[in-house]
């Protein structure tokens, strides 16, 4: 079959189903046991096509990876800082406890496969925090943060604080109060403006 044809039975819907296949893999046995042979036989696969469609397990992986960011969610905006992050936290599927599993099957890689950790990086990192440094960017354009707040640094805390519950306290299960506890008592403290002194 020439390559061309091959190729074109693994684009849209086709290898989405692919990329879900190596991710729920990823989620079982992690990266180092991974392989394409694994992916194929999983998703019902020619092992030909695969290989001819990534040429490694490392760009397989990446163009999964692709697949976990939420970048589809919409801003809540009810005017306050507080009542937004509250209402993006309660979004279904904003915090992705299987994404974070799937995070974990990655580590390896992460300190491997420099393709896999800048895939990362972009998608779990980047976008899955771009949600928070826009509600942040809004507030402080509204005079809600104080001038001097590092809004890349704050975005990071909610995830990171989750992650760090669901992989090494409470693995795999996230207390449904953490987010509303770390926003009441972590982030809206530390951004908000000093009271006006009389």
């Amino acid at each position: 079959m020439p390559e061309s044809v091959a190729r074109q039975r693994m684009e849209g819907a086709r290898e989405r189903e692919v990329l879900l296949g190596a991710l729920a893999l990823l989620v079982e046995i992690g990266y180092d046991r991974l392989t394409l042979d694994a992916v194929a036989a999983r998703t019902r696969s020619s092992k030909a096509t695969l290989y001819r469609r990534w040429a490694s397990k490392a760009a397989l992986v990446t163009d999964a990876v692709a697949l976990l960011a939420p970048s589809d969610l919409e801003l809540p905006d009810t005017g306050s800082l507080r009542s937004d992050l509250l209402a993006l936290a309660g979004v279904e599927g904003y915090f992705d406890v299987k994404g974070t599993r799937l995070v974990g099957g990655l580590a390896t890689a992460v300190y491997r496969e420099p393709e896999v950790h800048e895939a990362i990086r972009q998608k779990v990192v980047d976008l899955g925090t771009a949600h928070l440094r826009a509600l942040l960017q809004r507030a402080a354009e509204r005079g809600q943060l104080r001038p001097d707040v590092d809004i890349e640094l704050i975005s990071s805390v909610v995830p990171a604080t989750a992650f760090f519950r669901l992989v090494f306290e409470t693995p795999g299960k996230l207390d449904p109060d953490l987010l509303r506890r770390l926003i009441e008592h972590v982030i809206v403290p530390a951004v908000a403006p000093e009271p006006a002194r009389g």
